[in-house]
């Protein structure tokens, strides 16, 4: 049940689309597909669609999401000081 029966990636000039479908939906799946145009090196925003399937219940969600890089981490795990 947790093998992908789909899986493309695409790029087009500034924007990569996603498009899954994985698992087996008489146990637990998922379906999504998202785009993400990339403004500058440093920010992209994103639109996300994904269905879910676990136990016989659907679930699904549209997120859009606004990114952007500000800094470097102060405190990254496993560096040292």
């Amino acid at each position: 049940g947790g093998h992908c029966t789909k899986l493309e990636i695409k790029e087009k000039g500034n924007v990569v689309s996603v498009d899954m479908r994985c698992g087996d939906p008489k146990e637990m799946s998922i379906e999504m597909t998202g785009t993400y145009p990339f403004l500058d090196r440093r920010h992209y925003t994103a639109t996300m669609k994904s269905t879910v399937i676990l136990g016989g219940k659907k679930t699904t969600a549209n997120k859009s999401v606004d990114s952007k890089w500000i800094g470097a981490c102060k405190n990254e795990p496993g560096k040292k000081k």
